[in-house]
């Protein structure tokens, strides 16, 4: 998959989490919003094992080849426990990647 299809299918992907938070966990929504077989239920995940990078390391995540100190796990952003503001970020940082 390339990086601008990763983007778009995260993106995609965190809308519907979102907007779908009373039917489920984000890790139920995750499942349920992914393709089969990705890394971690993550569409950053397996791009950055699919383009060299190490699975929990995240060298080459698409989120922090737009900025170094971007984690997923972030507190004021977790993807887990701030699902709402995760998109937000993922927005901000595409916006970002988009202008470069």
């Amino acid at each position: 998959m390339t990086l601008d299809q990763t983007w778009k299918k995260c993106i995609a992907m965190w809308v519907k989490i979102v907007k779908n938070l009373d039917k489920g966990t984000v890790k139920e929504l995750k499942q349920k919003y992914v393709d089969d077989g990705t890394l971690c239920n993550c569409y950053f995940c397996q791009y950055n094992v699919d383009h060299g990078g190490i699975e929990g390391r995240c060298d080459e995540c698409p989120g922090r080849l737009v900025k170094k100190g971007f984690n997923c796990a972030k507190g004021t952003y977790s993807y887990q426990t701030k699902p709402k503001k995760f998109l937000e970020k993922l927005l901000e940082l595409d916006e970002i990647r988009r202008q470069k």
